[in-house]
């Protein structure tokens, strides 16, 4: 079954890994004498419910930023955006993704719903509000 979700960047070394965090670090480890880097890269997310817009900073350590998003559409509860951003990158090797705190202070409710649900991480909402409560018992 085909996914009912298209995703696009602009980075060029992104593009050539396949979003892979191994491959992208095996390319800049042949193309760089750096030991810390970061992808930045504009990113389109596009499925039927519309086309969502962000900025990625992907970084050495794995971790990913987002630094600007427009969203495919501001109801919190049925965006599929971030949920599909976040399982898409860490399906292929990177960090569940974070957005820039200046985001969240803007739309504190919006990225709080998603960091509760454990879809983003975030260190701005962690020292706002306390650690997440657990999700699931084991």
């Amino acid at each position: 079954m085909e996914s009912e979700f298209e995703i696009s960047c602009s980075d060029i070394t992104l593009i050539e890994a396949e979003w892979e965090f191994d491959s992208a670090k095996t390319i800049m480890d042949e193309d760089t004498f750096v030991d810390e880097w970061t992808l930045a890269s504009d990113v389109t997310v596009l499925h039927p419910q519309g086309v969502a817009g962000f900025n990625l900073d992907l970084n050495s350590d794995k971790s990913v930023i987002i630094t600007f998003y427009q969203p495919s559409m501001g109801d919190v509860l049925y965006n599929p955006d971030v949920p599909f951003l976040s399982a898409w990158l860490q399906e292929h090797g990177w960090d569940m993704p974070e957005p820039h705190p200046d985001l969240v202070r803007v739309h504190d409710h919006f990225w709080r719903h998603f960091w509760e649900t454990s879809i983003i991480q975030s260190g701005y909402l962690d020292n706002k509000y306390g650690g997440r409560e657990e999700q699931y018992e084991d």
